[in-house]
């Protein structure tokens, strides 16, 4: 009975990783904002939309997805939103007020 049931959870969680979408955002050119869009697959099933960004920055820049968040300084955050429906999810980094630095951003929808 325990081997069917880790069988089980095993193939969900193998299920899941299939219907992953991502993007990255990735620059040390604070001189425009960068925009990207995650769309869907047309048979996928989606659940939770989940943003990670490291940076160090010497100043404020902005991330846009459903809300839009002010960061400073150095940053490693993981923000998770719950994600329904077949919607294309926009995220733009906009340089702000910073003017050097580095930032990583990765952004899916599982």
């Amino acid at each position: 009975m325990k081997q069917i049931l880790l069988i089980f959870i095993l193939l969900t969680s193998l299920s899941c990783g299939f219907n992953r979408v991502s993007k990255k955002i990735r620059t040390n050119d604070f001189s425009k904002v960068i925009c990207d869009t995650i769309v869907p697959k047309k048979d996928g099933s989606y659940a939770v939309f989940i943003l990670k960004m490291k940076a160090e920055v010497n100043d404020s820049i902005k991330i846009k997805f459903v809300d839009e968040l002010i960061f400073s300084g150095k940053i490693d955050t993981t923000i998770k939103a719950d994600y329904y429906g077949r919607v294309k999810v926009p995220v733009s980094f906009n340089p702000y007020k910073a003017t050097k630095g580095s930032v990583d951003i990765e952004f899916s929808i599982l």
